[in-house]
């Protein structure tokens, strides 16, 4: 009888695990007032009064009372307060998954019950943080000696619920179009979002597993909308990325075996084989076609 209690046992899986808190609270930036930051870590921005402007990667997007959005790390950003200025709430973390870079940079229309984990955050927050020093973006707070380990188990699991909220309709919304009536639009966000995570670890080795936690989405859509349309596989087009690279690296004056090891092929031998499949020939008639 005890087995059959356990007969439908499920694995919980993690989606966002919060690995750090650097900063958490909220501030109010003036009328035009300017801030430009770059952290090595996620950032989080919650406009609770006003309006702020944002400005990354030549985009611009305007944020008003109840919008949020997420920078990645080491994407610098700049806020401009709107003309009665603006309240501010922020965070910046780190995530083990990665999961959220996908969501970065769009602006997130925060609910109700997101908003209530915020100020619930707010009011944990002197528990962890010492606030005596002014701060701001530039300047975040520091722990405190004595903070509480439950103190920082609930804000870390309320993060992490906080972020999920704000994700989840995205996420929903593209998974749904998936499994009804997939709109062409969403499988050429995710197509860049996939080429982008590619070409930006080209160098390295990376599975359908890995970018499937990375990008937030199963192996299987992840697949299917790149094979929509793009007409090839995730891993073919990582190979072309790979033998892109290799072809600088020939015209430079790299030898052979420096690439195979830099581009993390397995051997030599294999990557020439890989970059006959690619370009039509070998690297040696390719560098002395040059």
């Amino acid at each position: 009888m005890t087995n059959d209690v356990f007969s439908n046992e499920t694995t919980l899986r993690r989606t966002i695990s919060v690995h750090s808190l650097y900063g958490f609270g909220f501030f109010q930036l003036g009328k035009n007032e300017i801030c430009k930051i770059k952290y090595p870590a996620f950032c989080l921005i919650f406009c609770d009064k006003g309006t702020v402007k944002t400005s990354f990667s030549a985009k611009r997007a305007d944020l008003t009372g109840g919008n949020c959005v997420f920078f990645a790390p080491n994407a610098e950003f700049s806020l401009v307060g709107g003309n009665d200025g603006a309240r501010i709430g922020y965070a910046v973390f780190s995530v083990k998954e990665n999961s959220i870079s996908y969501f970065c940079g769009k602006p997130i229309n925060v609910s109700s019950f997101a908003k209530a984990l915020l100020l619930r955050l707010n009011k944990l927050a002197p528990e962890y943080f010492d606030k005596s020093e002014i701060h701001s973006l530039a300047k975040l707070p520091q722990k405190k000696n004595d903070a509480g380990i439950f103190t920082e188990q609930s804000i870390r699991l309320l993060l992490e619920l906080f972020i999920i909220e704000c994700i989840k309709p995205a996420y929903k919304s593209i998974i749904s179009g998936v499994s009804e009536n997939e709109t062409a639009t969403e499988s050429q966000k995710i197509t860049a979002a996939i080429y982008e995570y590619l070409s930006s670890r080209v160098k390295e080795k990376v599975t359908l597993s890995e970018l499937s936690d990375a990008l937030f989405f199963s192996s299987s859509y992840i697949k299917k909308a790149f094979k929509k349309e793009t007409g090839k596989t995730v891993m073919e087009a990582f190979s072309e990325l790979k033998i892109e690279e290799a072809q600088k690296m020939i015209a430079l004056g790299v030898p052979f075996n420096e690439i195979a090891d830099e581009l993390s092929f397995c051997s030599k031998n294999y990557f020439s084989k890989v970059f006959k499949d690619v370009v039509g020939t070998t690297p040696t008639e390719y560098k002395k076609s040059l």
